[in-house]
């Protein structure tokens, strides 16, 4: 398996993980819980340096993911802890992961 299908793999399973952390759950949780926010913070910080990996080629094929906001975010979590909103991510986290992890789940049937 390529590199960048392993990345691929690994995006779309950090989405899933994120997903299933917050399934469920109004966002005051989130903000409120620092187990639950560890989970969802490594899934995002894992999913971020993943989307940096991907090749320029691969990213080509998915033109409408917003990669430097994954990897910006990943960014921000590790280095600008202190000003993680968790009310935000929780909405990234129910908004954009679930189509993200769709799509993902698509292209990699493909390859299986």
């Amino acid at each position: 398996m390529s590199p960048d299908l392993m990345y691929l793999e690994d995006i779309r399973d950090a989405a899933d993980r994120a997903v299933v952390h917050v399934s469920g759950l109004s966002p005051e949780i989130l903000r409120d819980d620092p187990f639950l926010q560890d989970g969802v913070v490594r899934c995002l910080i894992l999913l971020g340096e993943a989307a940096r990996q991907v090749s320029p080629e691969t990213r080509g094929l998915f033109p409408h993911f917003d990669w430097s906001g994954m990897v910006g975010l990943r960014n921000v979590l590790v280095h600008r802890y202190r000003e993680v909103d968790f009310l935000e991510l929780w909405t990234i986290v129910n908004r954009d992961l679930p189509p993200l992890a769709e799509e993902l789940s698509r292209y990699l049937r493909g390859f299986e």
